[in-house]
């Protein structure tokens, strides 16, 4: 190619307008094609541009979608947390309501009568200060609707009738579940007889007192309050302050045991009947404070006419204002935007099954319990650490938190007996109990004596005695009387009687006139004596000698036993009855100032406390007394509750205290049982210097305070024998082990050259509950059979009276039955084989008695020898039926019996013998003794108990 330099110097060639064309043409076609292509390419960009812008738009808007859907979750999870946070915010407001209704209103007080639970809701100590009204309806649940109560001092309904009746029956209806039932009284005025409350009416069958008939009559309504006020506000105030309460039912949550009365006065259909007296009152008692212990509850109808003077507004402003219609309810501490509706009555099978399981926790409901070792305590770390110089105290239990304590004092003040009252079953055996450990505890035997006795079982007294080994009795424990009777009672007076005198010459030795100046003065130790007598009243049944005793004793005791330190507590259901009391009855009973009464009947409560105190008629838990200072007058009642003794623990204690120090064992009195046998007395017992000598035939233990055992004496002089008279029982026989103590005493007394021989007069067999002396040294023994008794009579002992050869002591058992008695032998054949030997059951005699003619029988052989065996050594026992067949063999006089043993002989018998119209052994086991050589007074005496292989034994063994 020409370069431009060569162009311009070329010259210039022609003009080729065709190539010019074809040139612009090929230009032309070429731009042409370039357009297309371009075009094309164009095209191409467009559609790549379209595609991606569409793809842009795609993009973004899937990027909108997904940040939009992002957005919407998060919004909806955000709306779903915040809906979950409102929702458990709200159940939380609804959980912390209910929190605050089981506190305001727990069980009964705030539970739905439609509830599944209501009826084994929990009963608290006393009615809650709030209670349910209705049901309050709020933005996410439902929850109880609550209104005062007591705090309030009660409501004032008003609205709809039916639904206000509804309503206060519903409130009384709480407030007695939750309430002790002796300790409520729910005054009703119905002067239109709706008799809405009648569905209470069980409640008198728990107490009378918690219910009575509703008043129609506005006077006796009237009088119903002004009893009210006067009776119960006062006391309820006293005690609600001096515990450190704000009202009555604080008092009953925070104490053991409720006292005081909460009276719920209900008001119907007001202001109809209501005189302006009667509302004047209902005024005074909706402005009284909660420590009055009263509960107002008003149901408004306002088509009822006033009466003059009557304002119902008055009374509205001063209680709680409730107002109830068309199934709404609204109460006075409401919220303003609280709504709430009324809660459907409980159904009659509802009220009828609650008012059942109150009665049956009522019946179940023991009270508390107070371990006695808790409240003695220090007395058990350090016993016998007081003195009883001025005063003998004992802890008895508990009032509230403050320990109750008996004081039995000679002066400052004069405290010196307790009286001690309560149904059966009430707690008094248990509190006696208490009473004795706690003086045991406290005071060594050189301070305290103790004189138990008690007429009933013996069951809980037992325990003061010694065990079966002889050990571990209660040393401070003179005498101890179990199933006691009247002659043992009288018995122990007159021992304290005769300490009494003996005191009495102490002090005027002295020159004083009591114990707290002789032990000054003198620096000598006399121990206060406490006689404690369960069920005393059985000192004066009946009116006899026995009785008139008792009572001048007791009159004499109760006048002059506190100077000498001598105390009584005495115990009994009731006083009632006892006709011996009526002349001096108030002037003994007037010296026991200290007054005590457990749970007991509106009579028995008097009877111990006071005339018109019938405090104890409305206690309600076993151990629950009134404990009175002042003669039991009702202005000094005191409640509390009796420390309970645990009675294992506290033998332990015994048992402590006996190792601790003690002397001789008490005087055991069992009135239903054989005497024991004294084997340290009867070893002492021994062998006569001589045959002269008398014989001391032991019969058993006398009623009295003595440990000496009841002996009849039979010397060597005329009319000596001794007669058993009367029919034993073959169930409960009596006369083993009296022939058992006639024997081994008479054992002990004869030698070897004296013999003792038993006669069976209706058997031939010997009697198995015979004793068993063939172990020990002295006198031979001898069994006649029945087929042998009359020769042996006849012969031996007919023999003897002629000529003495020793001492036999001749026992014949069933004398009126020996075969043969009357008969006179003609002839003398062979002799007998009776030969003595140890053994103390014998070979039957083998050879038969012969007789001359001139033999007297063994009729004249017993005669005689009553009256005259005693001269040659032949001291004879006889046994008959009755006294008329005893005077069949004897005479009328029945002469040569000098003594008779009665047993379970007929009054006629015993007043033949005594000659005493009065006479009687009453009780069993008991026998009679007639000592016609002594004063021929009758004395009763307990038999022993038949002789035991265990005795024989440790008799040997003693001897060994």
């Amino acid at each position: 190619m020409p370069t431009g330099a060569e162009s311009v110097n070329r010259p210039t060639e022609a003009f080729d307008l065709e190539s010019l064309e074809r040139r612009i043409a090929n230009n032309s076609a070429q731009l042409a094609a370039d357009a297309v292509r371009l075009s094309a390419q164009m095209s191409t960009v467009a559609a790549a541009f379209s595609m991606a812008r569409d793809q842009a738009l795609r993009a973004e808007q899937e990027d909108y979608d997904r940040a939009r859907g992002r957005a919407d979750a998060v919004h909806r999870q955000a709306v779903s947390d915040a809906d979950m946070d409102i929702a458990q915010a709200a159940a939380s407001a609804v959980a912390r309501i209910h929190d605050v209704v089981r506190m305001l209103a727990p069980g009964l007080a705030g539970e739905s009568w439609e509830s599944d639970g209501i009826l084994s809701a929990p009963v608290a100590a006393g009615p809650a200060d709030y209670v349910r009204i209705g049901t309050a309806h709020v933005s996410r649940g439902e929850v109880p609707a609550l209104t005062a109560l007591q705090p309030a001092r009660g409501w004032y309904v008003s609205g709809d009738p039916a639904e206000g009746l509804d309503l206060v029956f519903d409130a009384v209806l709480r407030l007695a579940l939750q309430s002790p039932t002796q300790n409520l009284a729910i005054e009703v005025f119905d002067p239109r007889s709706t008799a809405r409350m009648a569905p209470l009416a069980p409640l008198r069958e728990i107490n009378p007192a918690a219910f009575p008939s509703p008043a129609a009559d506005g006077d006796a309504f009237l009088r119903r309050l002004d009893s009210l006020i006067e009776s119960r506000v006062a006391s309820n105030a006293e005690g609600v302050i001096a515990a450190g309460a704000r009202s009555l039912t604080e008092l009953w949550r925070n104490e053991q045991m409720p006292e005081g009365v909460l009276s719920v006065v209900v008001v119907l259909s007001y202001p109809y009947g209501v005189s302006e007296r009667l509302h004047d009152v209902l005024l005074r008692l909706s402005e009284m404070r909660p420590s009055a212990g009263v509960v107002v509850l008003v149901q408004e109808d306002a088509q009822a006419p006033s009466q003059r003077g009557v304002e119902p507004l008055r009374l509205r402003e001063r209680l709680q204002a409730v107002t109830v219609d068309g199934g709404a309810v609204t109460a006075s501490d409401f919220t303003d935007r609280a709504q709430a509706t009324l809660d459907r009555p409980p159904t009659a099978q509802a009220v009828s099954r609650s008012l059942e399981r109150l009665r049956e926790l009522v019946s179940g409901n023991t009270g508390p319990t107070i371990p006695l070792e808790e409240l003695i305590s220090e007395d058990l770390a350090d016993l016998w650490r007081e003195s009883s110089l001025e005063a003998v105290e004992a802890t008895i239990g508990r009032q509230g938190r403050n320990e109750l304590r008996i004081s039995l004092r000679t002066e400052n003040p004069a405290h010196p007996n307790l009286l001690i009252g309560g149904a059966s079953g009430s707690g008094k055996s248990n509190l006696i109990l208490g009473i004795v450990y706690s003086l045991a505890a406290r005071y060594s035997p050189e301070e305290l004596e103790l004189i138990l006795l008690d007429f009933k079982q013996g069951v809980e007294f037992s325990t003061f005695g010694p065990d079966r080994a002889g050990e571990n009795w209660l040393p401070h424990v003179s005498v101890l009387g179990l199933e006691s009777n009247q002659e043992f009672g009288l018995a122990v007076l007159r021992y304290v009687d005769a300490e009494l005198e003996r005191r009495s010459r102490l002090f005027k030795d002295a020159g004083v006139a009591d114990i707290l100046t002789y032990r000054r003065k003198t620096g000598r130790v006399l121990p206060r004596m406490v006689m404690v007598i369960d069920e005393f009243h059985e000192m004066f049944t009946g009116v006899d000698a026995l009785t008139d005793a008792a009572v001048g004793l007791f009159d004499r005791f109760s006048r002059q036993g506190r100077s000498a330190g001598v105390h009584m507590i005495l115990a009994s259901q009731t006083t009632s009855g006892v006709v011996a009391l009526r002349s001096k009855g108030d002037a003994i009973f007037g010296q026991f100032p200290l007054r005590l009464s457990l749970k007991n009947s509106p009579q028995g409560s008097e009877e111990i406390l006071s005339s018109r105190n019938f405090a104890a008629s409305e206690l309600r838990h076993r151990g629950e007394f009134i404990w009175n200072k002042e003669l039991g007058y009702e202005r000094a009642n005191q409640r509390g509750i009796a420390a309970y003794v645990d009675k294992p623990r506290f033998a332990g204690v015994q048992q402590r205290l006996w190792k601790r120090g003690h002397g001789a064992p008490p005087i055991v009195f069992f009135g239903k049982r054989l005497a024991d046998w004294d084997r340290l007395a009867l070893d002492e017992l021994s062998l006569r210097a001589n045959a002269r000598d008398p014989l001391r035939l032991w019969v058993g233990r006398p009623i009295a305070v003595s440990r000496k055992v009841e002996e009849l004496v039979v010397r060597n002089e005329r009319d000596q024998s001794v007669a058993i008279v009367g029919q034993d029982d073959e169930h409960e026989p009596i006369v083993p082990g009296l022939i058992s103590g006639i024997l081994h005493s008479a054992a002990r007394q004869l030698g070897p050259d004296d013999e003792i021989v038993i006669v069976s007069g209706g058997s031939d067999s010997v009697p198995a509950w015979l004793p068993s002396l063939d172990k020990r040294p002295g006198a031979r023994v001898r069994h006649i059979p029945a087929r042998h008794a009359a020769g042996y009579l006849r012969d031996e002992i007919g023999g003897r009276v002629r000529e003495s050869r020793g001492s036999i002591l001749l026992v014949v058992l069933g004398a009126s039955r020996i075969p043969d008695l009357d008969l006179v032998p003609e002839a003398t054949s062979g002799e007998t084989n009776a030969d003595p030997v140890s053994e103390f059951v014998l070979p039957d005699f083998g050879a038969a008695f012969a007789a001359s003619p001139a033999s007297p029988s063994a009729r004249d052989v017993l005669v005689r020898t009553a009256r005259e065996g005693a001269l040659s050594g032949v001291h004879l026992v006889t046994q008959w039926p009755s006294v008329s067949v005893a005077k069949d063999v004897f005479d009328y006089g029945l002469k040569g019996i000098g003594a008779f043993i009665t047993v379970r002989l007929g009054l006629d018998d015993l007043r033949d013998l005594t000659g005493d119209v009065r006479a009687r052994v009453d009780g069993e086991p008991r026998i009679g003794v007639i000592d016609r050589n002594a004063d021929s007074q009758l004395k009763v005496v307990i038999p022993f108990e038949p002789w035991a292989a265990e005795l024989e034994r440790g008799m040997v063994e003693r001897d060994e």
